[in-house]
């Protein structure tokens, strides 16, 4: 993200995607650049996805992230794609 601040073009949009190790360091990361890139118009999201569904993912896993959804499923790649699109998109300017 520093790289980037250096050069995005006014009314740029940034998105982050954190993991379970980084979202603290992270979310306060993207809460301080937002502040500092914001007279440029910048926004700056941070999405935290729970247990999502991939081929990596042992089964235990899955039960276990099931288990503490409240929708009682783990997500997919999609959904993670419909709220960055959703972050992007003039609707959520």
């Amino acid at each position: 993200m520093q790289e980037v601040a250096k050069i995005i073009k006014d009314g740029g949009q940034i998105v982050n995607i954190s993991t379970d190790g980084s979202k603290a360091a992270l979310e306060q990361f993207t809460k301080g650049l937002a502040h500092e890139l914001a007279p440029k118009g910048v926004t700056i999201n941070t999405v935290s996805p729970g247990f999502i569904e991939t081929a990596m993912m042992p089964d235990s896993m899955r039960e276990i992230g099931a288990q503490m959804s409240p929708l009682k499923r783990i997500g997919t790649p999609k959904d993670i794609a419909d709220v960055v699109a959703f972050v992007v998109s003039e609707d959520a300017r």
